[in-house]
């Protein structure tokens, strides 16, 4: 018996039970299989059976909380490991019926002080006390490939917690154990009972009882499940980190492909010796500034272009594009650096003397600060003809 970290729900799927050896056996000829782990919570138990079709008995089954008897799986400990012919109240039996519905059952204490020993066999009949209202996690596949290898069937996984049968979640712990299925087969003709064939993992026949113990040991864990049993929860931690970063890196990457994308060539400022012919000032200021970007220009200034006074040029900008004519300027400059680096092949200081800045390293900073990248990785990047769009002056 190995040990498994058996991570998430029972569920009855194979794909955390790949690396647990299957004890393979027949039951009236019908392949079924069984595998046994454990962790710290529970001892786990999936059943596979080679049988495609569902048959229900019309007698009742002998605990009345399964109804009708049908196909069933049933699994036998004696937590204790004593090895005793008669299922006394260390012992228990919990059976699982095809359509999930279960049930538990504790060795009778008046059958464990009646029965003499030693004894060569289980009694026939072994009276059993019933539910222990033990919480079984039950999961059932049925289909087409639930079975043995693939083939039509069903599995039964069932995790049963260690604190409800007095266990040893530890390892080198020793108990006993039996597993086996009870399948129900048609009469021939149909218009008989159902026969029932009952066998355990050893191949033993014997229904409701276990036919023979099995010695079971908790092994314990590997190296590598012992390292991701104590590493789990730091490789937790770094796994989100490490999702924190992709998602930064990547939303910041797609943030910049947005930025690139909404360049526009120029913010319509650069119109070389067009006469204004508007009475908007506004207009007059865009149409008439683009010859002279590379001046040093201030507030005045730009007031003077547009044809009115500083306060109302002020005024203006402030009610129609929610920012001053400074900041508009400074736009300007950067979206006709943007036009000048896109579509054409001038070093990036001439371009930054160009468009009024002194200062080259100052013009790579606010570039960057506007657009997320620096001038020469925006050429590299922005290849194809200039977009369109507003600018600054554009709109209201």
């Amino acid at each position: 018996m190995s040990w498994s970290a058996h991570p998430g729900p029972v569920d009855g799927r194979l794909r955390r039970w790949k690396g647990i050896p299957a004890t393979r056996f027949l039951v009236a000829g019908t392949p079924a299989a069984a595998r046994l782990s454990w962790d710290e919570g529970a001892l786990r138990v999936l059943c596979e059976v080679g049988d495609a079709t569902p048959v229900t008995a019309g007698i009742r089954d002998e605990d009345p909380a399964l109804g009708r008897l049908s196909d069933s799986v049933e699994i036998f400990l004696d937590a204790r490991g004593e090895r005793t012919l008669v299922m006394d109240t260390n012992d228990f039996q919990f059976t699982v019926s095809r359509d999930g519905r279960r049930t538990t059952f504790k060795g009778s204490a008046a059958l464990a002080e009646s029965i003499p020993k030693p004894l060569t066999s289980p009694p026939d009949f072994q009276p059993k006390d019933w539910g222990m209202n033990i919480p079984l996690e039950v999961a059932v596949s049925d289909g087409p490939e639930a079975g043995p290898d693939g083939q039509p069937g069903y599995r039964i996984e069932v995790a049963i917690p260690w604190s409800a049968v007095g266990g040893a979640p530890a390892a080198g712990h020793e108990f006993d154990v039996d597993v086996a299925v009870n399948d129900l087969v048609p009469s021939p003709g149909g218009d008989g009972p159902p026969a029932v064939r009952s066998a355990d993992w050893t191949s033993q026949v014997r229904f409701d009882s276990p036919a023979a113990w099995s010695r079971a040991r908790l092994e314990p864990p590997g190296l590598w499940p012992r390292f991701l049993r104590r590493a789990g929860p730091w490789l937790a931690g770094f796994g989100v980190v490490l999702a924190l970063a992709v998602s930064f890196f990547l939303g910041r990457r797609a943030v910049r492909r947005k930025r690139l994308a909404a360049v526009v060539a120029a913010p319509l400022v650069v119109g070389e010796g067009l006469a204004s012919t508007s009475d908007d000032p506004a207009e007059r200021l865009r149409r008439s500034l683009g010859p002279r970007l590379r001046e040093d220009l201030t507030a005045e200034s730009l007031a003077e272009l547009a044809g009115v006074s500083l306060r109302t040029l002020q005024r203006l900008f402030r009610d129609r594009f929610g920012t001053s004519p400074m900041n508009w300027l400074m736009e300007a400059r950067l979206q006709e650096a943007a036009r000048l680096i896109r579509g054409g092949d001038d070093p990036v200081t001439k371009i930054a003397y160009r468009v009024g800045f002194k200062d080259p390293s100052h013009f790579t900073r606010r570039f960057k600060s506007r657009f997320g990248v620096s001038p020469n990785e925006f050429r590299r990047s922005a290849a194809g003809p200039p977009g369109g769009g507003e600018g600054p002056g554009e709109g209201s």
